[in-house]
C-alpha cells in the first residue's frame, strides 16, 4: 500500500475525529452554561425569598404605599431604614440587569419568567422615586430602567397585551409585599 494514501486516509479519520470531539465539545458547553444558568436562577430566586429579603422587601413596600397613597401608614421600620431597603431591592434587580447584560446568565427570558412581576410593579412604584434619584446622579438604576423596558418587550411578546399597572393594581401589589412573613 502506498504510503502517501495511508497518510491521507489517516489525516481524513483525524479530521473527523477533531469535528466529531469540537461538537461534542460545544454540546457540552451547551449543557454547562445552561446548568450554570439554571443554577444561577435558583440561587437568585432562593435569595429573593428569603427572610433578609422579604423583609427589605416589606419595609421597601410600606416606603412606596406611604409614598403614594397612605402617608398615614406607619412603617415597620424607621422612614430612613426603609428607604434604605427600597434602595437596596432596586440594587438587586439592577445586579439581574447586569448579570444578564455583561454575563448573559441567566438569561433575559429566564430573569422574565421569575421576576418580571415584582421587576414591573416594583418600579411603577417607584417611578417617582427613581427619577428624583436619577436627577441627582443620572447612572442610578440607569440598568435597571433600561432592563425594565427590554423586560415589557418580552412580556408583549409572549403575551401581546402589555398594561402597565394601574394605581389599584399598585395598591394591592404593595399592599401583599407589606404582608410579606419574614
Amino acid at each position: 500500500m502506498d504510503w502517501q494514501v495511508i497518510g491521507s486516509v489517516a489525516s481524513a479519520i483525524a479530521a473527523i475525529a477533531a469535528l466529531i470531539t469540537a461538537v461534542i465539545m460545544a454540546f457540552q458547553i451547551r449543557l454547562i452554561r445552561n446548568s450554570v444558568s439554571i443554577d444561577v436562577l435558583l440561587r437568585l430566586d432562593a435569595h429573593f425569598n428569603s427572610a433578609d429579603m422579604r423583609s427589605i422587601r416589606r419595609k421597601a413596600a410600606s416606603y412606596l404605599m406611604r409614598r403614594n397613597f397612605n402617608p398615614h401608614l406607619v412603617l415597620p421600620d424607621d422612614e430612613k431604614r426603609c428607604q434604605v431597603a427600597l434602595d437596596d431591592l432596586l440594587d438587586f434587580f439592577e445586579s439581574l440587569a447586569f448579570l444578564v447584560r455583561k454575563r448573559g446568565t441567566p438569561g433575559l427570558e429566564d430573569i422574565w419568567c421569575f421576576f418580571f412581576g415584582y421587576i414591573d410593579y416594583y418600579c411603577h412604584a417607584a417611578k417617582e422615586y427613581i427619577e428624583q434619584a436619577r436627577e441627582e446622579d443620572e447612572l442610578q438604576w440607569r440598568e435597571l430602567t433600561e432592563f425594565h423596558q427590554q423586560l415589557i418587550a418580552v412580556e408583549r411578546r409572549y403575551s401581546r397585551k402589555y398594561e402597565s399597572p394601574d394605581d389599584n393594581q399598585l395598591r394591592r401589589f404593595l399592599e401583599d409585599e407589606i404582608g410579606l412573613t419574614i
